[in-house]
């Protein structure tokens, strides 16, 4: 099963983990959840 690893432009690029993963064969979909960086 590939997995494509996904930064979304206008959010920051973190090198240890990426915002969306999509795994193919069954397509999930996973999405990290977001915190302010300047609130």
């Amino acid at each position: 099963m590939a997995v494509t690893l996904v930064n979304p432009g206008g959010l920051p690029e973190i090198d240890v983990y990426r915002q969306v993963s999509i795994a193919s064969g069954a397509k999930l979909v996973f999405v990290a959840g977001q915190v302010a960086w300047d609130a």
